[in-house]
């Protein structure tokens, strides 16, 4: 199959080194398929769609727990669409499309979707759009798990900027009074990011906008879980369950 070059996350980190980093921080991943098994124990040929599948980290997951399971992964960065792809050669009820979330159509529906750490990536102005798509293609007893970076509220772009840009600086300190090397480089790449041009494609928000936009978009917060494993750092990592 062949992928289209338009879109590239993947410029600004390589495929193995965004994998070596995200490998220790798996909690929200295993806690997502422990609501998925909590919600549907008693079926096991549901559809789901996850949203933002990367190089499919948690899709690996998602296939060893539920063999049966039809699922769709959407991404629209090529190489992580190349990487899917090899997954989805062995597991012949995996789907891969290449395109970005806020432009899915609306025209199927599923008992699942899912959005692990990726709605980061989607545009503040697209961010609504993207829910109300949410809430078209859920099934009316289905459900949405999202987990995703939240930092600390503001009620401006200013003041976004500032928590934000506070929360780097920390970030990188902390590495270096720990020197590791690793998350040092990690934390500096990410800095310059978030403040470049178009926000590097990381498009961070508070709890409380993310709280806002769902109520916009006609969907229900059911369950709202901190799950974050490591140092916070004014960001933290929240689990949300949302219905129809």
């Amino acid at each position: 199959m062949k992928f289209k070059e338009e879109y590239k996350i993947s410029k600004n980190f390589s495929v193995k080194e965004y994998d070596n980093y995200m490998k220790n921080k798996p909690l929200e991943q295993i806690m997502i398929l422990k609501i998925i098994s909590e919600n549907f124990k008693d079926k096991d040929n549901f559809k789901l769609i996850e949203f933002g599948a990367g190089t499919g980290r948690f899709t690996k997951l998602l296939v060893k727990k539920f063999p049966k399971l039809n699922v769709t992964v959407v991404e629209p960065d090529k190489n992580c669409c190349l990487k899917l792809q090899k997954l989805a050669d062995k597991h012949k009820n995996l789907k891969v499309i290449q395109l970005t979330a806020e432009k899915f159509p609306k025209n199927e529906r599923f008992d699942i979707v899912v959005m692990a750490t990726a709605f980061h990536h989607v545009g503040f102005d697209k961010k609504l759009r993207f829910l109300k798509i949410v809430k078209n293609i859920l099934d009316k007893n289905g459900i949405f798990v999202l987990a995703d970076n939240f930092i600390a509220e503001y009620k401006s772009m200013k003041e976004r900027n500032y928590v934000l840009r506070k929360s780097m600086n920390r970030w990188i300190k902390s590495a270096i009074v720990e020197k590791d090397a690793e998350e040092l480089r990690m934390a500096k790449k990410m800095k310059k990011l978030v403040f470049g041009k178009d926000f590097g494609g990381e498009y961070f928000i508070c709890n409380s906008k993310f709280e806002e936009l769902v109520k916009k978009s006609g969907l229900k917060i059911r369950k709202k879980i901190n799950t974050t494993n490591t140092d916070p750092l004014d960001i933290e990592i929240y689990l949300y369950l949302i219905r129809l």
